[in-house]
């Protein structure tokens, strides 16, 4: 059911991971900001994380050590692979909380440019409430959404906008990155 963008929904009291939902309980310790498969070589050519198999090692890991859920804010257009994350999951047993949302310009699709904040935002709502397109897995939070640099851009404050209205209309937290800017 699509809420009112005018009556916000309540803040969400149970936890959507990548396998589906669990109560909030069950998360344990948790690791609040982590990119478990990522694309980044825009900027870093080492920063290609897309190996599920050392994936799993990796979080086998943290598991093996007391871990119980990670928080996964690799954005659209950095290569966020739900299906990736989802068989890290289930093989090893970690909760992992996917988002959904665009970084900053650097890492916005052409299609992001053209679209206004009520599009990306039903876009957003769409992965936290149905899933992400062809996969079936479902987003838990908003971000990692944000600026680059000094100021927020026009393009940026578009998406900034866009999850500030999929938290009202889910109840689903939302994660920023700031760089140098005053958000």
């Amino acid at each position: 059911m699509k809420r009112s963008r005018t009556q916000p929904a309540p803040v969400a009291s149970d936890v959507m991971t990548v396998l589906g939902m669990i109560e909030p309980s069950a998360l344990g310790v948790v690791l609040p900001h982590e990119h478990i498969l990522v694309n980044a070589v825009r900027w870093d050519a080492e920063i290609w994380i897309d190996d599920v198999e050392l994936a799993i090692a990796e979080v086998s890991h943290f598991r093996a050590l007391g871990g119980s859920t990670i928080v996964e804010v690799t954005s659209c257009g950095l290569g966020r692979d739900p299906i990736g994350l989802a068989r890290v999951s289930r093989e090893t047993g970690v909760n992992i909380v996917m988002g959904s949302g665009w970084y900053h310009e650097g890492c916005y699709s052409q299609e992001i440019w053209r679209k206004t904040a009520n599009e990306i935002a039903d876009e957003i709502v769409r992965d936290l409430t149905e899933g992400v397109p062809r996969t079936g897995v479902r987003a838990g939070i908003i971000g990692e959404v944000g600026c680059r640099g000094d100021f927020v851009t026009p393009a940026e404050e578009r998406v900034l906008r866009a999850a500030a209205r999929a938290h009202h209309e889910t109840g689903r937290s939302i994660i920023t990155h700031g760089d140098f800017s005053p958000i």
